[in-house]
């Protein structure tokens, strides 16, 4: 019983101290991962989006504030702001499609 008591500890100890900077590449998702490149090409043809991609990304940007400002703030538990994130992304799809 000790060593177990001993070993909890151990784990608890090694999650309490570890850098939050290590894990947090698993939780969040890069900002524009949802299109593929085939996708973004057909999209370029499709929705007029501008072809260069600073000014692209600049768009997107500018679209997915305009969605963010009609919905609620984003939430702060990790499932719901998870949810919020496949909402806007959703939104901006529908949006870039129309």
């Amino acid at each position: 019983m000790p060593e177990f008591m001993t070993v909890m500890a151990l784990l608890f100890a090694a999650y309490f101290f570890v850098p939050s900077t290590w894990y947090a590449k698993y939780l969040t998702k890069p900002e524009f991962a949802f299109f593929s490149t085939a996708q973004s090409a057909e999209m370029v043809a499709v929705t007029g989006l501008p072809e260069d991609s600073m000014l692209r990304r600049h768009y997107i940007t500018n679209v997915r504030s305009e969605i963010e400002s009609e919905l609620p703030p984003r939430p702060t538990d990790f499932n719901l702001r998870r949810h919020h994130d496949s909402l806007v992304a959703a939104q901006l799809a529908k949006r870039l499609q129309a």
